[in-house]
């Protein structure tokens, strides 16, 4: 089993730079963008898998507060770009891994 940190870090710069990149102008940009979000999907699969053995619960929880927290953080503090993309980029792993749980305890 890995470090959780690992694929946590890989995942939230993927999040951070590739919102950037899709709210950039040009295609190519925006294209590339969605290129770091699959990447970071992919990455918080992997923290998925390293966080096999913590509580659906705690899971859930840390996701929804840390939703919640970044988006108020990029609504009230950090209103520019870059710093609201790398707030919320720092939320999105664990919201995507509480989604990934929930996606799993449903089909069974």
């Amino acid at each position: 089993m890995q470090n959780p940190a690992i694929p946590f870090i890989w995942s939230a710069l993927a999040f951070a730079v590739g919102g950037y990149l899709i709210d950039a102008d040009g295609t190519f940009l925006s294209i590339l963008g969605g290129a770091f979000i699959v990447f970071a999907l992919l990455a918080a699969n992997s923290l998925n898998q390293s966080l096999a053995n913590l509580k659906s619960s705690l899971v859930h929880l840390s996701g929804l507060v840390l939703l919640f927290a970044g988006v108020l953080l990029t609504n009230k503090v950090f209103t520019d770009a870059p710093m609201s993309h790398a707030v919320l980029g720092c939320a999105a792993p664990m919201f995507v891994v509480s989604v990934i749980r929930f996606f799993n305890w449903s089909r069974g």
